[in-house]
């Protein structure tokens, strides 16, 4: 599986701390299931100016389990506004940008930055919109210029490690929104969590729509191509709610 959010970079965020941290991740994320993993810190003036050293260390430690480790760059919505667009870091080099909104940031300038971005051939994912529940993660994005916009869910989220309402946002985008894929957005070795994540969907899901949520469309990205599109439907509310940890 292709695990595109990852904060395993040591000391460059507030992801791993040190080597030993981040190779402790990378065995984690191996047993996951995960084969391809972005390592997204989020960006800083230090990161930015570390991340090529940082990079090549841990990129050698992943060729150990079995893992391509692709860059990346986990941006704030406030912190674009400072960057030339050819500086950006596009996830695994795509022309994909990975872009946390978060709460205080949601504006009207939100949308026409994301239209000029998309104008000039940069595609948005925006990091876990399932923590925009507050203000009504609908309203958000339909704001949003739709053509330019993918939405990347959190394993996490889906599996109520963040609460209830959370969890009840993250499945409903899921239904409701057709471009999305799965990432851990991992922080700690204890935050991957795709083996259990994708036996959650599984109950809930055709294979194949899980498998578009966490192989196909992240790969898509890696490829610069656009996202599949996918609304399950179906009855999967009745199935989720038969299974063992009764998520509804």
């Amino acid at each position: 599986m292709i695990d595109l959010h990852c904060h395993i970079l040591p000391a460059l965020d507030d992801g791993a701390e040190n080597e030993n941290s981040a190779s402790a991740m990378l065995r984690s994320a191996a047993a996951s299931g995960v084969d391809v993993l972005a390592a997204t810190s989020h960006y800083s003036r230090f990161a930015e100016e570390n991340y090529d050293r940082v990079f090549a260390q841990i990129q050698e430690l992943a060729k150990r389990e079995n893992i391509t480790l692709v860059p990346g760059m986990e941006y704030d919505y406030d912190r674009l506004t400072e960057i030339p667009p050819e500086k950006l870091r596009g996830v695994g080099g795509s022309q994909t940008l990975l872009l946390d909104l978060k709460e205080s940031y949601v504006t009207s300038g939100v949308s026409a930055l994301l239209f000029d971005l998309g104008l000039k051939g940069k595609s948005i994912l925006i990091a876990h919109p399932e923590r925009l529940w507050r203000l009504n993660y609908r309203d958000c994005l339909a704001a949003l210029p739709q053509a330019s916009i993918s939405l990347q869910i959190n394993s996490g989220s889906l599996l109520g490690c963040y609460g209830r309402n959370v969890r009840r946002a993250a499945w409903r985008i899921l239904e409701e929104f057709p471009r999305c894929l799965i990432a851990d957005d991992a922080h700690r070795a204890s935050g991957f969590r795709f083996a259990g994540c994708r036996e959650a969907l599984l109950t809930a899901f055709d294979e194949g729509v899980v498998k578009l949520w966490m192989e196909v469309n992240p790969q898509r990205v890696l490829r610069d191509l656009p996202l599949l599109s996918c609304l399950p439907g179906g009855n999967w509310k009745q199935k989720l709610r038969r299974w063992k940890l009764k998520y509804w």
